[in-house]
């Protein structure tokens, strides 16, 4: 819970943590994804993991998210 609390705290920690789903091993984008549905789950966090992807989407010249 700690590390967790410390993570949502931090501005720019779960667009990072969305960045390493740029990755070639799978089991890496796994715990990416399971990282990402545990922030969906506190409050406010569907718009967090929102403007991660959004920010996914411009650093990796996506058109969509």
């Amino acid at each position: 819970q700690y590390g967790f609390n410390l993570v949502m705290s931090h501005p720019h920690a779960v667009n990072e943590i969305a960045l390493s789903l740029n990755n070639k091993n799978p089991r890496m984008k796994a715990l990416v994804l399971e990282l990402l549905a545990a922030v969906c789950l506190v409050r406010g966090g569907h718009e967090i993991i929102l403007a991660a992807f959004d920010n996914f989407k411009e650093v990796q010249g996506e058109w969509e998210r």
